[in-house]
């Protein structure tokens, strides 16, 4: 378990972000001409995603290393009751505002305000590009989404069980922040998505802290990225490819990025 883990902290820290880098290059290449281009951008990140979480699994179970050291063990509310109530609601506030603000913006708000509705296109059209327009897109989305699970088992449970091992006495917050930075460093050089995945990267660090559980910070990971199914990206969506004309999503439509 300990060559694998060694190997994969590697991977992760270059492998990684390089393969993530040369798809998305691809991807932007070609996507306006072929309309395989987001299936498959999609299809690789799902069994990139399976084998990597494969990988340990298969890894800890051939080594006797129990799941549990992975994150996989019973939520522990322990800590949270610890808090008082002012606290516990203000997290439970700030984390279902953080994961939620956005389906009453793009599903209402868009309707209400003028400002809202500005407010939402600015945000969503750098992305549109990646929003799916076919049924089979719409399934390939889901079903990266989630395997949010395997990045919460790669970036929370393995980094939290490997490096404690290679540093005694490296401390929680240390691993916190290398936990986050790893998940942001996928995307590099491109610095907004890099902190949009740092800044969700910290909620679902915190969660499984609270929680000494894998559970919640999978839970929370998959209901924010299916969040994208309501995002309005026909305001947006100018596609030049005749042949994606046609299987463009009706207006009106809830679309995911």
């Amino acid at each position: 378990m300990f060559i694998v883990s060694i190997v994969l902290f590697i991977y992760l820290i270059f492998g990684e972000p390089l393969i993530e880098r040369i798809q998305y290059v691809k991807f932007f290449k070609s996507w306006e001409t072929d309309i395989q281009a987001r299936i498959r951008l999609y299809k690789q990140a799902f069994f990139r995603n399976w084998a990597l979480g494969g990988l340990i699994i298969v890894a800890a179970w051939i080594s006797d290393t129990p799941f549990s050291a992975l994150g996989f063990r019973h939520v522990n509310f322990q800590l949270f009751y610890s808090y008082p109530t002012l606290i516990q609601i203000i997290i439970l506030l700030s984390v279902l505002g953080y994961l939620f603000y956005f389906y009453f913006l793009a599903i209402f708000g868009i309707h209400l305000n003028h400002n809202i509705r500005e407010y939402v296109i600015k945000k969503i059209k750098p992305m549109q590009h990646l929003a799916p327009r076919t049924k089979s897109e719409y399934f390939w989305w889901v079903a990266n989404a989630l395997t949010a699970a395997i990045e919460e088992l790669l970036y929370r449970g393995f980094i939290f069980f490997f490096l404690p091992i290679v540093f005694p006495k490296i401390s929680i917050l240390l691993i916190a922040s290398i936990s986050i930075f790893l998940d942001a460093l996928r995307y590099v050089p491109r610095l907004s998505a890099m902190c949009f995945v740092a800044s969700t990267g910290v909620i679902f660090t915190i969660s499984f802290i609270i929680f000494d559980s894998l559970f919640p910070a999978m839970f929370l990971h998959i209901i924010h990225d299916l969040r994208a199914l309501a995002v309005p990206f026909y305001l947006v969506k100018q596609d030049t490819n005749p042949s994606h004309k046609s299987c463009m999503v009706s207006q009106g439509m809830n679309n995911n990025g």
